[in-house]
């Protein structure tokens, strides 16, 4: 069985030799090439090179082929700024004012440098490795998608004024957000990708009540994901629990879930509707070593393998740069030795 077969039959809940472990090792193939990290993020030759890299090393059983989301802006306008250490952060909002709304225009999601280097290293990882080993990609969704283009602040002013006074640019902005994410995923998927993953921070529980999840954003994913001819991982980039058996029913195949989500539970909830994925804390990694990697390791698949539908993993959006590749390491070993079926 194969990294991609492994992976297909654990999400639709088939009997498979070991629970897939899946490290969201974006950033780390820079350490290994010895490459800047803005270099790196910036170059479709050396991001599919870092993740094969990678996957020589760990024999992990998924490779992506985004270097962060961020890059989902550019097109829209907004440039990034590089760290050495870190992703990119947005250099400007795109909107200033809501009546700018009404005008702004959906661009092509492969209009920029950084998009069109993305669906390079796609292509080159899916000629490669894609026969065995499942390519991802991934985006902003697009209820999250407005926060990046005019901040969180005014977002989610935006979200409660019209949640009470009607919908006159809401509508029309998730509208073209839409648009864009389908376009993007399509893209990628033209260029190799597998699987979409589809970030959604703004959404989660950490952020907004159920209540909101339900009006303004269940049956846009739903409309969102029927349209991308893959299969959709979605990404709370929070707390997905309490939102769990709604997500299930919007046509992702797997949610990742946050640190703070119980995994028992959430198995529980999940009921053989929707895979579950994660729940490592990635902002705690940084401080383990390679005994406190094991036992949690050990923890997570005693709390969610049983049954299948279990991809262990880190929270999302990434794993830091400096978490020790050690920790990685030990993240997919342990998994391969204590994840195994009988």
């Amino acid at each position: 069985m194969n990294s991609k077969e492994r992976l297909v039959k654990a999400v639709t809940f088939q009997p498979v030799d070991r629970v897939p472990v899946i490290p969201i090792a974006l950033m780390q193939g820079s350490k290994l090439l010895n490459i800047d990290l803005p270099s790196y993020q910036t170059n479709g030759e050396y991001l599919a090179k870092g993740q094969l890299t990678l996957l020589e090393k760990l024999e992990h059983d998924a490779i992506f082929g985004i270097p962060h989301v961020v890059e989902d802006l550019v097109p829209w306008g907004s440039p990034l700024t590089y760290y050495k250490n870190g992703s990119p952060t947005l250099s400007k909002m795109v909107i200033g004012k809501f009546e700018e709304i009404v005008e702004l225009k959906v661009p092509n999601p492969t209009d920029s440098p950084e998009t069109k280097e993305t669906l390079k290293a796609i292509n080159i990882l899916a000629k490669q490795v894609g026969h065995h080993t499942a390519v991802i990609g991934g985006l902003i969704a697009p209820f999250s998608l407005p926060s990046m283009l005019m901040g969180t602040g005014p977002f989610m002013r935006l979200l409660l004024d019209e949640d009470r006074n009607g919908d006159q640019y809401l509508k029309l902005l998730l509208h073209k957000c839409k648009q864009y994410a389908v376009s993007w995923a399509k893209r990628m998927v033209d260029a190799g990708a597998d699987i979409i993953v589809m970030a959604d921070g703004i959404a989660s529980q950490t952020v907004i009540s159920r209540r909101l999840f339900e009006k303004h954003v269940l049956s846009l994913l739903k409309e969102t994901i029927k349209e991308i001819p893959v299969p959709v991982v979605y990404e709370a980039v929070g707390s997905a629990q309490g939102i769990l058996d709604l997500i299930a029913t919007t046509g992702a195949v797997t949610a990742i879930l946050d640190y703070q989500d119980d995994l028992e539970e959430c198995k529980r909830i999940a009921n053989g509707k929707i895979a579950i994925m994660g729940n490592f804390n990635n902002i705690e990694m940084l401080h383990w070593n390679s005994i406190k990697t094991q036992l949690e390791v050990k923890k997570a698949i005693n709390k969610a393998s049983h049954g299948y539908g279990y991809v262990l993993s880190s929270q999302g959006p990434e794993i830091p740069y400096n978490v020790p590749f050690e920790v990685i390491e030990t993240m997919v070993r342990a998994t391969k030795e204590f994840g195994t079926y009988n």
